[in-house]
């Protein structure tokens, strides 16, 4: 298929291996103040330019959850689990590999890692994927993680 071409999936359709492609999504400095704003993380390394021009990333950079916040949002944006979904179990192994930049275009790849029927909730599977955040100018794999939705069964 191509990108953002999916269709609603029940915990059935996922097979091991499966993989998505997200479109792109540029940061704005906008969105990192914003991110500052709405956890009242307000370190100046997102939020002061002149102090962050000091700093090793020599310039503002996204908070790693804003990076992982952004990578559910690129997930959500394909419409696979968006009717679907009960419940994020767990987000896990969250490695933040390199810093995001205003303007950086940003992209998802998504593979099932693994799935099972839930042991607490008739009705319901578990589903895990491996997520790769990367810079879409850059090649660069900003972020990598693990995360495991609850899914409605089709029957």
């Amino acid at each position: 298929m191509n990108i953002g071409e999916y269709q609603t999936q029940y915990f059935e359709d996922f097979t091991i291996g499966e993989k998505w492609e997200s479109k792109e999504r540029i940061v704005s400095e906008k969105d990192i103040a914003d991110f500052a704003v709405l956890t009242g993380d307000l370190n100046k390394i997102h939020t002061d330019e002149e102090y962050a021009k000091k700093s090793i990333f020599k310039g503002i950079v996204a908070h790693g959850l804003f990076s992982l916040s952004i990578t559910l949002g690129l997930w959500y944006s394909l419409g696979i689990t968006n009717e679907t979904v009960i419940a994020i179990v767990e987000v896990s192994h969250a490695r933040f590999l390199a810093p995001v930049y205003p303007q950086d275009s940003l992209r998802l790849y998504s593979e099932v890692i693994s799935k099972r029927e839930s042991k607490s909730r008739r009705g319901a599977g578990l589903v895990t994927w491996s997520d790769r955040l990367v810079n879409a100018k850059t090649g660069i794999v900003v972020l990598e993680s693990e995360r495991t939705f609850m899914v409605k069964r089709k029957s």
